[in-house]
């Protein structure tokens, strides 16, 4: 299908960033396909994958379309029409075979079931190859597609009708390559005792072929608020738990967790939000990291009030991109344009940037991939058209920003075990060094600083630790790696 996607290169500026973007291009997805893009995805051939739906006054369809090396869409898929929007929430994914998976919540003609989960596997030409329907209880609503091993994963959410009360149940069900069902794993009891009303929120694979579960309950507080907490699972394809952290706050926030990877060298991103209520109600975009084995390293919340993180992309060994929506409740009525945040390798922010227009007024930064050609492609949806905006990722730079305002740097990292800690503040430091355990190996005080301080760690044993720093009323913790 040729020239049914306007191309275009606009300037744009970045406030409160580090980082210059010169140039970027978009293209519109045409309002006639699709009114709803969910998810993005990049493909072996340069092309990239998009899931989504349409919706007018009397119908609803999911669609799943494919744009070519080019930007051009290739082909179209229009699953049948829906009476009304329920389950409306496809995924797409790329299988190591080269081939695409596509999921979405199907009615089904039996009354006992509403809804079921439907997993349909294409070629790269669009061709059907196979395709498997999923139902256990009456209501089946599948989340995101993962590949682990030799097995396609579907994170399902169903809801088991008793007669006399509704029971809501999180499954991980399991099909070979070929489609063949291979059965399910129940993740109820995984979730922490102490919530109420949990759910799972996003789940993705590791780089030793586990399984990340992010979630989210409700926890009281001590002063008897009711709250709003994330967790994070790693488990094994059979549901067994390897590992698990659990927020526990004291103070009265909420959190949110809607997108998880795990980055080359290791770490764990969550991208979501924290909420605070007092002393005014606020919402942050947030991108939690943990280390590979679930001990909290940082928090990255962003200075822009009323943000929310929808997903993310590694960028480099150990920095991430994040993409969501920066609501302005200072313009009536609010814009709540896209949102890209990047952290480099020190975990230290080097870009921050709300779009402006004529890119979109209203509208969020859904997903984001990044594609053979070395652009990140980001999803723009809940606007019309929606739209895919391009960002070379040779443009962002991380390499002079090692520093910034109230900010420390460890290095090098990796290291021998000696390693520096550089600050723009003379304020006197104190360094707890913790190995992956939580144990204490090591503690350092400086009343007087230079530019540069180094430390020796060289007699501990090669590792992961971990560098907890304060200096005057800031803390940091930064992660080092010993070999």
């Amino acid at each position: 299908m040729k020239n049914i996607c306007l191309f275009a290169f606009f300037l744009i500026s970045i406030n409160h960033s580090y980082t210059q973007l010169s140039y970027f291009g978009h293209i519109d997805l045409p309002s006639e396909i699709i009114t709803n893009a969910i998810q993005i995805e990049s493909t072996p051939d340069g092309g990239l994958i998009i899931a989504g739906n349409y919706s007018n006054l009397s119908y609803h369809r999911n669609v799943f379309l494919k744009l070519d090396s080019n930007n051009e869409i290739a082909w179209v898929i229009n699953q049948p029409n829906y009476s009304h929007p329920m389950g409306l929430i496809p995924h797409c994914f790329v299988a190591s075979d080269g081939n695409y998976l596509f999921n979405e919540s199907v009615p089904n003609v039996n009354p006992t079931i509403e809804r079921e989960s439907k997993i349909s596997k294409f070629s790269p030409d669009g061709n059907l190859i196979w395709e498997y329907q999923h139902s256990t209880n009456q209501y089946n609503e599948p989340c995101e597609i993962i590949e682990t091993a030799d097995e396609i994963i579907m994170l399902v959410y169903s809801i088991e009708n008793t007669g006399t009360m509704q029971i809501t149940h999180f499954s991980l069900v399991k099909l070979s390559l070929q489609g063949d069902y291979l059965g399910s794993v129940v993740l109820d009891t995984l979730i922490p005792s102490n919530l109420t009303y949990p759910c799972y929120s996003a789940i993705n694979t590791t780089n030793d072929n586990h399984i990340l579960l992010a979630g989210m309950g409700e926890l009281q507080l001590p002063n008897g608020v009711i709250s709003t907490v994330n967790f994070i699972n790693k488990v094994n394809s059979n549901g067994d738990l390897v590992w698990q952290y659990e927020n526990n706050p004291i103070d009265d926030i909420s959190e949110m967790i809607t997108s998880l990877i795990e980055l080359p060298c290791g770490d764990i991103i969550g991208f979501g939000s924290l909420t605070t209520y007092a002393p005014i109600f606020n919402y942050y975009a947030t991108a939690i990291r943990l280390t590979e084995t679930g001990i909290l390293i940082n928090y990255n919340n962003t200075t822009d009030s009323l943000s929310h993180f929808w997903d993310g992309a590694i960028y480099n060994e150990c920095g991430y991109l994040a993409i969501g929506n920066n609501t302005d409740d200072s313009v009536m009525p609010a814009i709540s344009p896209p949102y890209l945040f990047g952290a480099n390798d020190n975990d230290i922010k080097f870009i921050e940037h709300t779009f402006s227009l004529p890119i979109i007024a209203s509208a969020s930064g859904k997903s984001i991939c990044k594609r053979q050609n070395g652009y990140y492609a980001i999803l723009i949806s809940l606007s019309f058209p929606n739209q895919v905006v391009f960002i070379n990722g040779a443009e962002l730079s991380t390499e002079e920003f090692t520093k910034k305002d109230n900010q420390v740097v460890v290095f090098p990292n990796p290291s021998n075990g000696i390693f520096e800690v550089s600050s723009l503040s003379n304020e006197p430091m104190h360094i707890s060094m913790l190995d992956q355990q939580g144990k204490q190996v090591a503690l350092f005080e400086l009343n007087e600083l230079s530019s540069n301080n180094s430390f020796d760690l060289s007699e501990q044993a090669p590792g992961v630790y971990f560098a907890h720093i304060s200096q005057g009323e800031n803390q940091w913790v930064k992660k080092l790696v010993v070999r």
